[in-house]
């Protein structure tokens, strides 16, 4: 089965995850990039972001390299902003159709993963959802969400291939 991992990271975390999610999986991997996307930091960051997230802002994003519709299974990855998938994700789940397709969603977060798991499947209608991972607290227990990812690759993904 031919898989994709698909993920969109502002600060890095949800990448860093992504890329041993595919290396677990032995999958091709995909960034999601914002066409302009102005990097902020503290507050600023946390704010623009969220706003855009709670008003269902979908940025332009540069064209993907990979064709998701030639692979059988997508390995969705998001960070959460304001209890929803961020921004940029949200453009590529309109983009594209997932129907008759196997998903799964992991996601980092800092506290709370709100509706997201709602949206996330809401934007996959159609598709097979074989599992989701929540991550809460990525940087501070890197250890912990590494070897939860590996476990998660082995339990939901590849049991369902």
């Amino acid at each position: 089965m031919k898989s994709l991992v698909l993920y969109y990271s502002y600060t890095g975390t949800t990448e860093k995850i992504a890329k041993v999610i595919s290396e677990e999986l032995g999958a091709d991997i995909e960034r999601v990039c914002v066409e302009d996307e102005k990097k902020r930091e503290g507050f600023s960051s946390y704010f623009f972001g969220g706003m855009q997230a709670l008003l269902k802002k979908e940025p332009a994003t540069k064209p993907l390299s990979l064709n998701p519709g030639e692979y059988d299974m997508i390995i969705i990855g998001t960070p959460v902003w304001a209890g929803t998938c961020a921004p940029a994700m949200r453009t590529i789940l309109h983009r594209y159709s997932f129907a008759g397709k196997r998903t799964a969603f992991f996601y980092t977060h800092q506290g709370g993963p709100g509706h997201i798991e709602a949206d996330l499947l809401e934007a996959v209608q159609g598709s097979v959802c074989v599992g989701s991972l929540s991550l809460c607290n990525v940087v501070r227990g890197w250890t912990e969400a590494v070897q939860q990812s590996k476990t998660w690759c082995k339990n939901s993904i590849l049991t369902n291939v």
